[in-house]
């Protein structure tokens, strides 16, 4: 009786699915053969080595019949979700159509290549099992991922982009630290709004005026972290949001006029000399002729001959000759007194200090 009501069963879905023109009625596949006319089954050949009825290719074994899976991508899975298993990595949609499982794309020849995160076949190239497309590898322990330069965004991987080149996401400058996209890769705000990127050590540091807790907190050696706010440190002044270090020594090499530190000096051919009216004495800049002055100690003694240094309220220091017996400073003019005035000075005056004013 049983054995009745499967046969029944049998010969009922077989003619069903006979109807839709993709599988034919059947004995059983198991039964041995000797040829292909001993198989009562449709799509079935008798195969030699096993000498048994099997199903020709592109045809697959299901409950005893022979069942015609897809051929390719987007095909109908209707009559059954096993028909798409034709495709290598596909499954039977919602909508009964023959997909590429996640991590799998269709490609040219209507079959599913790995993508991201999809299974490969290591060292292999684009041959079936490999990654589909330039931009991915496939990695030692056989699975799809970006190559170098490249990282992934969603399903897809995008080109990393460089500090300053164009950007359409955040993810393709996120190997940048501390940098988020904004038309261009930049550094945030907390990094001083983009000004602040180091091109060797290829991230975005804390600059000049930046928040800190600790001097480490800031991005460069020669900043100190002075008052919570990332600061140049002594050996270091503030140019244009950066530090330059100060050049301590005459005649050191220098390149900007403020790289030199010693007091009244200047940056001069690439080198860091004594100012106008200042002259060099053991590693200083000290006071000389027409040099600013209060007091003679100020000033550089026996600069040449037959000069004598003299000084005044709200004067500067002359050069002065003698002439006729008598000390004449050059011509000068100043305002005093919203006037201009000739100083000179009487060599036979018994004051020596007295200053004529010749109006």
């Amino acid at each position: 009786m049983y054995t009745y009501v499967l046969i029944l069963q049998l010969v009922a879905v077989s003619s069903v699915l006979a109807v839709r023109g993709e599988i034919s009625t059947i004995k059983n596949l198991k039964y041995p053969c000797s040829k292909t006319s001993d198989c009562g089954v449709e799509y079935a050949y008798c195969h030699d080595g096993y000498q048994q009825c099997v199903c020709y290719e592109s045809y697959w074994a299901d409950d005893g019949l022979c069942v015609r899976y897809a051929a390719k991508v987007g095909e109908s899975c209707a009559s059954s979700f096993l028909v798409c298993k034709g495709i290598k990595n596909s499954y039977c949609s919602t909508d009964n159509k023959c997909e590429c499982l996640w991590g799998y794309t269709k490609v040219h020849d209507n079959k599913c290549y790995p993508t991201l995160n999809g299974t490969c076949v290591f060292n292999s190239f684009l041959t079936e099992g490999s990654c589909y497309g330039d931009d991915k590898i496939c990695s030692e322990d056989s699975k799809c991922i970006c190559k170098e330069g490249y990282v992934q965004h969603m399903r897809e991987c995008v080109k990393k982009v460089d500090f300053g080149k164009t950007c359409s996401s955040d993810i393709q400058c996120a190997h940048l630290p501390h940098s988020y996209c904004n038309t261009t890769c930049k550094c945030r705000p907390t990094y001083l709004d983009g000004r602040f990127y180091d091109s060797t050590l290829n991230k975005c540091v804390k600059g000049l005026d930046a928040p800190c807790e600790v001097k480490t907190d800031c991005g460069y050696y020669f900043m100190d972290c002075t008052n919570r706010r990332c600061q140049c440190n002594s050996e270091h002044y503030e140019v244009n949001d950066s530090c330059r270090i100060k050049v301590t020594q005459l005649n050191a090499t220098c390149y900007h006029y403020n790289d030199c530190a010693v007091p009244n000096s200047m940056c001069y051919n690439k080198q860091c000399r004594c100012d106008w009216n200042y002259f060099e004495e053991g590693g200083k800049c000290v006071k000389g002729l027409h040099a600013p002055c209060i007091l003679d100690d100020e000033c550089k003694k026996n600069n040449s001959e037959d000069q004598v240094l003299i000084h005044g309220p709200n004067t500067p220091v002359y050069k002065c000759k003698l002439v006729n017996g008598h000390v004449k400073v050059e011509t000068v003019r100043q305002k005093f007194d919203n006037k201009a005035a000739k100083y000179s000075y009487d060599g036979n005056s018994p004051d020596q200090n007295k200053l004529y004013f010749v109006f």
